[in-house]
């Protein structure tokens, strides 16, 4: 699912899940619209945030192969992965009190 789908689904504000995820509110429209893309760690945040329901691979490369970079490089499903777990883990419950808060 896209993200900007996945806001409009379950009813949120961008603004409100900016603040949750720590990020200015035109960033993450940005990065909805697919003009952007997600660091890995913020993309980690926003597919935890979304239960999985938004792909990290999706919001690194939008509109683009899972399987090659911005340049074309050709990236194997092991590198992706060793790339993506390297960036900050932030777990489910960290970002349930942040929106609690």
């Amino acid at each position: 699912m896209q993200f900007k789908e996945w806001i409009e689904a379950h009813n949120q504000q961008q603004l409100d899940v900016a603040k949750v995820l720590g990020v200015s509110r035109a960033l993450l429209s940005e990065i909805a619209r697919g003009k952007r893309r997600a660091t890995p760690g913020l993309a980690k945040k926003i597919e935890a945030y979304t239960n999985g329901e938004v792909n990290r691979f999706e919001l690194i490369y939008p509109g683009e192969s899972f399987t090659a970079l911005r340049r074309g490089t050709p990236l194997s499903h092991e590198e992706r992965n060793k790339i993506l777990d390297e960036c900050q883990t932030v777990s489910l419950e960290e970002l349930r009190q942040k929106m609690a808060k």
